[in-house]
């Protein structure tokens, strides 16, 4: 299992985490229909603005989502920030997912000397780390 991400796209996510901390960030990756590498990401507003939680306005996510729908594009994964712990999924991180062809993505903005990116495939309650691979733009439009 690997995440497949355009490294304009970990760019983008990192300023919004460190831009957001110490409030946890969030949002979508974002994949063109049928493929499986990340193209773009949609930044979303947390609206529980905590430390420890994140939530996204349901509004505002069904609007993302018929927009992807129209525009030819999926959600393939969530991310989100943990600003005070690892870049590890929360037991509730584990609870709430429920989507086992989800990529999970957190970035931790807690320590410099933390590993700061890491993607998880959440299958039935087990934790699956997967690997992550950064590669131009050009190069993420080839990846099916």
């Amino acid at each position: 299992m690997a995440l497949i991400m355009n490294k304009a796209v970990y760019a983008q996510i990192m300023k919004q985490a460190q831009q957001a901390h110490p409030v946890e960030c969030c949002g979508m990756l974002v994949a063109p229909a049928g493929r499986s590498h990340v193209a773009r990401c949609i930044p979303m507003r947390n609206v529980a603005a905590s430390e420890v939680y994140f939530s996204f306005d349901s509004t505002e996510q069904l609007r993302v989502l018929r927009d992807l729908d129209e525009r030819g594009e999926q959600c393939i994964g969530i991310y989100h920030s943990h600003t005070a712990t690892h870049a590890t999924p929360s037991r509730e991180d584990i609870e709430f997912a429920n989507d086992p062809d989800m990529h999970y993505l957190i970035v931790s903005t807690w320590h410099a000397s933390t590993v700061p990116f890491r993607s998880f495939r959440i299958i039935a309650g087990s934790v699956f780390e997967e690997s992550i691979h950064l590669v131009a733009a050009t190069q993420a439009q080839a990846v099916a």
